[in-house]
């Protein structure tokens, strides 16, 4: 569990992350050409429900090059008789 001292606010969106993370609502999208703290588009032209991949890839790109490093995601399947 992540304290909240940990925690920093973006200034580009107000969202909370990870102290010394890259939010990824303050990059461009790669996918759609969003401008930073603006949503995502659909290729409709309107608002996305989500942000793209790209972002969060672009967003954690920039992190692990300056050594902060995420927990890997497991996976965990229980067997039932």
């Amino acid at each position: 569990m992540t304290a909240a001292a940990d925690l920093a606010k973006c200034k580009t969106c107000g969202s909370y992350a990870l102290a010394g993370t890259v939010c990824p609502r303050s990059l461009a999208c790669p996918h759609c050409k969003a401008e930073p703290g603006s949503p995502c588009k659909r290729p409709s032209g309107h608002r996305a429900a989500t942000i793209h991949a790209g972002r969060y890839h672009a967003a954690e790109t920039i992190d692990r090059a300056a050594g902060i490093t995420y927990p890997e995601q497991v996976v965990i399947t229980e067997a039932l008789p």
